[in-house]
């Protein structure tokens, strides 16, 4: 499914992902060194999410969509949850 995909929205998700981790970096940096905290701390767990979205986003970019119309109302009951 991968090589399916489009290298233009690859390149615009990547894009958007660097312009966030600078707009978080610049916003918070200097509060969180003036208040003695750690200066990367949102950075750190923007990151985390990236990573927590990304594994979520290659388990379903290789199921067939047939397959995922199947367990639909499984994940909406576990989102409900």
């Amino acid at each position: 499914m991968l090589k399916l995909s489009d290298p233009l929205l690859w390149a615009s998700v990547g894009g958007l992902l660097v312009i966030g981790f600078l707009a978080i970096f610049s916003a918070t940096f200097h509060m969180q060194f003036r208040s003695g905290a750690d200066p990367l701390f949102f950075v750190k767990r923007h990151f985390i999410s990236f990573l927590v979205a990304a594994v979520g986003a290659g388990i379903f970019v290789y199921l067939d969509y047939k397959h995922l119309r199947k367990a639909a109302p499984y994940f909406y009951a576990a989102v409900l949850l």
